[in-house]
């Protein structure tokens, strides 16, 4: 590059390696000398059970799976792979409004016709609705803040258990769901 003072940067390891290999670290965690005691992993690994968001979990995953096939190769485990099983956790979903032109719409710019119209306030262009993973930039996300200071803590945690599979996609509206749970409490 011609600068004189520069220096090559070699951090470049992404950071999914170093969170791929902690169930190992935590087996061993006051180990001073080494990263973890093969003994020990040997005797506790693989974990039983991964629970993880998908997105995520696909990368760590893959990281973890790597690192734990290296340990073993080089005879640090016994274990090939890290974990027995693994439960995805479904995406929560919020209601999205889109124009023709695929531009995202706030709600606060929709007015609601009924269960399957929605009108965007300024230039009256029905919207389409969709349910997708919640996101800033498509205006459908919900600050778990306000639900928590309307409901309380544990009503949120069973707004977000309650009437879906662990692995399903969660379509979360509020308003409905509490019907729900309030028609089952009568």
């Amino acid at each position: 590059c011609g600068n004189l003072n520069a220096k090559r940067e070699t951090d470049t390891m992404d950071t999914f390696v170093d969170s791929s290999w902690y169930f190992l670290r935590y087996l061993d965690n006051d180990n001073t000398t080494k990263p973890f005691e093969p003994n020990i992993a040997n005797k506790l690994m693989p974990v039983d059970l991964y629970i993880g968001g998908l997105e995520h979990a696909l990368t760590h995953l893959f990281v973890s799976r790597f690192i734990q096939h290296f340990m073993h190769s080089k005879g640090f485990c016994t274990s090939i792979e890290p974990f027995k099983r693994f439960i995805p956790i479904g995406m929560v979903q919020g209601k999205t409004y889109k124009t023709s032109t695929g531009q995202y719409v706030a709600k606060d710019n929709v007015t609601i016709v009924d269960k399957n119209t929605a009108i965007h306030c300024v230039t009256k262009e029905i919207l389409q609705m969709n349910w997708e993973k919640m996101s800033k930039s498509k205006y459908n996300g919900i600050d778990p803040q306000e639900v928590i200071d309307q409901y309380g803590v544990d009503f949120t945690r069973i707004l977000m258990l309650t009437f879906v599979h662990p692995r399903s996609l969660r379509n979360f509206n509020c308003n409905y769901n509490l019907f729900l749970l309030l028609k089952m409490k009568r």
